[in-house]
C-alpha cells in the first residue's frame, strides 16, 4: 500500500477523534458536534495545499503535470496543522490538538525530504583519471579518497554538474558493472556526462586506494565494462570489480 494512503488513513482517523479527545477533556459530550470554525479552517487549508502540492517538485515542466500524491500528502498535511491549530484555539486543550499539529509538521517534513533536489557539491574539484592520496597508512589514504569521492565537484563557466545516485557496496557486482557499461554507450550531458568511482586499492598497486573520474561525454563512450571489471580511458589497467566500493554520476542540469 502506497505510504500516502497509510498517511492519510490516519490523518482521517486522528483528525475525526480529535474533536471527543477535547470535549471529553473539558468534560463535554464526546457526541457534541466540532467547531464549524475548526473545519472551515482545516478543510480551505487542505484544499489550499492539494493544490499548492499538485506541482511536482523539482521539474521544469510542473505548470503542465499533475502530482497526486504530494497533493495529498500537503492536502493532509496542512488540513492536520490548521485544525488542530484551530481546535486548541476553540477548545483551549493542548494535548488533542497538538496530535494533529504533529502529523502535520511530520507529513510535511517528510515530503520536504523525499523531493529535494540533486546534491550540486561545489567545495572540491577533482581532476580526471586517477588520482592518488597522500597518508601515513592504507586506512588514511582510503579516508582522503572518500572525502573526496563524497564531495567532487565539477565547475565549468560557474555551473557545477549535479551529483546522482551514489552507489556503495564491498566490491561492485557483475550486475551492476553490465549496467554502468549499457547507460557509458549512450551518455548525455543532461543525465549522465561524468562518472566517479572510489577505488579501495589500484590494480598492482597494494594499499593505494584512489578516485577515478572520467569527465567528458567522449570518455564515457570509451569505457569498457565487464562483468570482472572495468577499463577507462587514459589508464590501461582493469580495475577488479572487487576493489570498487562507490560509484556515482553528474549530469549538467
Amino acid at each position: 500500500m502506497r505510504i500516502s494512503t497509510l498517511a492519510g488513513a490516519f490523518a482521517t482517523v486522528l483528525l475525526a477523534a480529535l474533536p471527543a479527545a477535547a470535549q471529553a477533556a473539558d468534560g463535554a459530550s464526546a457526541a457534541d458536534p466540532i467547531s464549524s470554525s475548526v473545519l472551515w479552517a482545516a478543510g480551505i487549508a487542505g484544499f489550499l495545499a492539494f493544490m499548492l502540492g499538485s506541482f511536482p517538485p523539482n521539474d521544469e515542466y510542473a505548470g503542465s503535470k499533475f502530482d497526486l500524491g504530494g497533493a495529498f500528502i500537503w492536502g493532509v498535511a496542512a488540513a492536520a496543522f490548521v485544525g488542530g491549530m484551530f481546535l486548541f484555539g476553540s477548545t483551549g486543550v493542548l494535548v488533542p490538538a497538538a496530535y494533529g499539529m504533529g502529523l502535520g509538521v511530520v507529513l510535511a517534513g517528510f515530503r520536504f525530504l523525499t523531493t529535494r533536489p540533486p546534491r550540486v557539491p561545489k567545495n572540491y574539484a577533482v581532476k580526471n583519471g586517477v588520482t592518488r592520496f597522500d597518508g601515513d597508512s592504507t586506512r588514511a589514504k582510503y579516508k582522503a579518497a572518500e572525502k573526496a569521492y563524497n564531495n567532487a565537484s565539477f565547475n565549468r563557466n560557474g555551473y557545477y554538474a549535479t551529483r546522482g545516485r551514489d552507489w556503495r557496496f564491498n566490491g561492485a557486482s557483475s550486475e551492476l558493472l553490465l549496467m554502468l557499461g549499457e547507460s557509458a554507450k549512450s551518455p548525455n550531458p543532461n543525465t549522465f556526462a561524468i562518472l566517479v568511482l572510489l577505488v579501495r586499492e589500484l590494480p598492482g598497486e597494494s594499499g593505494e586506494p584512489a578516485v577515478v573520474v572520467v569527465d567528458s561525454v567522449e570518455g564515457l563512450r570509451q569505457v569498457k565494462c565487464e562483468a570482472d571489471g572495468i577499463t577507462v580511458p587514459g589508464y590501461d589497467k582493469k580495475i577488479p570489480a572487487g576493489s570498487i566500493t562507490g560509484t556515482v554520476g553528474y549530469a549538467w542540469r
